[in-house]
């Protein structure tokens, strides 16, 4: 149902389905479901209509489609294709040391920071505050959990 830019290329494709048998989605919300900020729900309270856009872009930005059947009473399946790739794991850690905050606070001292995570307050997060890193925001993520992060370590006295 969503249209990509481009028409699906042949390949192999890893693909992921999500169903549901719920109430579906009407055809006239099934054009904008995929856009920012378009939601059902009650704004601050259950949603912020970011979700399905952030999905939508994370299968474009991998070269991904999407696919959506929805029946009004009967439910919704959204299939995911993925290009599957047969390169192996380079076994290369992509998270960042310690080492690094070090270099940053070296680097532009003062820097503002906020922490964004889904996992529990680790001891790396609690060593990366202890440096200067200002408020922690654990999922689940509201506009206005981020915001108010945001405002108070910019309210916070040094470099901007």
């Amino acid at each position: 149902m969503k249209g990509f830019d481009h028409v699906k290329k042949e390949g192999d494709y890893v693909v992921l389905t999500v169903a549901d048998s719920g109430v579906g989605i009407s055809p006239q919300d099934m054009k904008q479901i995929f856009e920012p900020f378009y939601t059902k729900k009650v704004m601050g309270r259950s949603g912020t209509g970011l979700g399905m856009a952030v999905v939508w872009g994370t299968v474009k930005d991998h070269g991904g489609y999407i696919d959506v059947q929805s029946h009004e009473e009967k439910g919704t399946v959204f299939t995911l294709y993925f290009i599957a790739c047969r390169e192996g794991l380079s076994g290369e850690k992509l998270t960042v040391s310690i080492e690094d905050c070090r270099k940053i606070i070296k680097w532009k001292p003062g820097q503002k920071t906020i922490i964004a995570s889904g996992f529990s307050e680790t001891w790396r997060v609690k060593e990366v505050r202890r440096l200067g890193a200002g408020g922690y925001v654990k999922k689940p993520y509201s506009l206005e959990k981020i915001g108010f992060a945001v405002r108070k370590e910019l309210d916070k006295p040094g470099h901007s």
